[in-house]
């Protein structure tokens, strides 16, 4: 059985995979964008610095205005304080947790008409699905933009390779 402990590990993990994507960008790529339409490197690294906490606070209030609040606070993350801001949403992710019953896991709610699930599943749904997502998305900016050894280790371990002889 999935419990909540292995959510609050998969979503820890993920933070410290995305963490070490962040070390990789440099004030200079901040202003990459792969095509219009799509999110600057720095409107990325904001996004991540809220989804989880906002997302998990909008579950447990069943209150969608959370997300925005937690928005309006990321609109100063940069690659130089990232790391920072990744650990402070973690803390509050942490916190909000705790506040989660297992029967509140079990309550049904609505969010942006997604439909009618239990707030535990519309947690895996946000956080379990765009964490990894959106840590994929770092990743493939930092392709494109040629970071050197930059491999799956990366992305998938949230380490640097080991050096080859």
């Amino acid at each position: 059985m999935y419990t909540k402990q292995n959510f609050i590990d998969s979503f820890t993990n993920d933070i410290r995979i995305i963490k070490h994507l962040g070390t990789k960008v440099t004030p200079e790529m901040e202003s990459f964008r792969p095509s219009e339409g799509q999110r600057s490197m720095i409107e990325l690294l904001q996004y991540l610095s809220h989804v989880g906490a906002a997302s998990v606070d909008m579950i447990l209030n069943n209150d969608s205005s959370k997300f925005d609040i937690h928005s309006k606070n990321a609109v100063s993350v940069n690659s130089g304080n990232f790391d920072e801001a990744m650990d402070a949403q973690q803390k509050m992710m942490l916190e909000l947790m705790e506040k989660f019953t297992d029967e509140d896991l079990k309550t049904v709610i609505n969010l942006y008409g997604m439909g009618d699930k239990t707030k535990g599943t519309y947690l895996v749904d946000t956080i379990g699905k765009w964490f990894p997502t959106y840590r994929m998305q770092l990743f493939l900016y930092l392709k494109s933009l040629s970071v050197s050894n930059l491999g799956t280790m990366n992305m998938w371990a949230g380490m640097d390779a080991p050096q080859t002889k």
